[in-house]
Parts: C-alpha cells; structure tokens; sequence
C-alpha cells in the first residue's frame, strides 16, 4: 500500500515478547483450552508504524514542527483515507506533549469526537474529550476487548 502525504511507514511496531494471556486471573474465561497462551506476534506489515514528516527547516537551520491544527487535520485525512488499509496504526512524531495537546490535535482531525459516558471503569476527564485508558489500579488487567463507540445508537 502506497502512503502519501506526511506520513512516512517506517515497518511495524516490535513486540520482544508476545502478551500472555493464559491464566491470567483478571482475564475471564483465560483458563479455558481455547485460550492461547499468548497472543500472535506481530507480522512486517501490521502493527504498521508511521512517523509524521510534515515538518520543515527554517533559513537558520532549525527544524519548524507544524502547528497542532495542522498536523491534526492531515492526520485526520489520513484516518479517512488511508487507515482503513492498515488496520491499525501507530503514529510517531507529532509534537504532543500534555493532553490538551492531544485534545487540540483530536479535535482538529475533523472526526466526529465522542464523550465517555456510561462505561464501567473510572476514566476522568483530562482535556476535553480526553481520559486516562482507566483510572483502576495497575495492578489490574483489563481483558481483550472492544470498548463501545459511544454512538447515539449502534448501527
């Protein structure tokens, strides 16, 4: 798959070991015989990585990191258009540095943002539209799953 745009692939994300997940007691189900052991490692293609590019150099030789707005919608471009390809993907270079950061960047994508609501961990809010994965302990783990969309309703 051909990228174009700011976003440079770089490979795959690097696992040095792939997650267990057989008899872990926070996981339901995991001492089960359909439960691996661990999950699939990755392949050269998927988790595909890619490192924003769209920065440039000044006269006097520094580099200039686009603004937040700006990165925000060609990241948002690239959402619509290109990830659907992937699967999955993570982004590296943005200049995020505190969750409002991510806050402005999310919202300049031009996607449709959704609150947290009615979910059963504790996620507070950081920025808008912005929370931590899970204000639970870290000692505990959260089982493979697919949070709600938080859709106004399910399609």
């Amino acid at each position: 798959v051909c990228v174009s745009g700011p976003f440079e692939q770089l490979g795959s994300a690097v696992l040095t070991s792939a997650p267990e997940v057989r008899h872990r007691s926070s996981i339901p189900y995991s001492h089960l015989d359909w439960m691996p052991e661990a999950l699939g490692a990755p392949t050269s293609e998927f988790p595909a990585v890619f490192r924003y590019a769209n920065s440039s150099r000044s006269k006097y030789g520094s580099t200039q990191v686009q603004p937040l707005e700006v990165a925000g919608r060609e990241l948002g471009s690239f959402i619509s258009h290109q990830l659907h390809h992937f699967g999955a993907a993570v982004i590296r270079g943005l200049d995020v540095k505190s969750a409002e950061d991510f806050s402005t960047l999310m919202h300049a994508t031009g996607l449709e943002l959704r609150e947290y609501v009615g979910g059963v961990t504790s996620r507070p809010v950081v920025a808008p539209k912005v929370t931590v994965v899970s204000g639970e302990d870290p000692a505990v783990s959260m089982e493979p799953h697919n949070d709600d969309p938080y859709w106004k309703r399910p399609l």
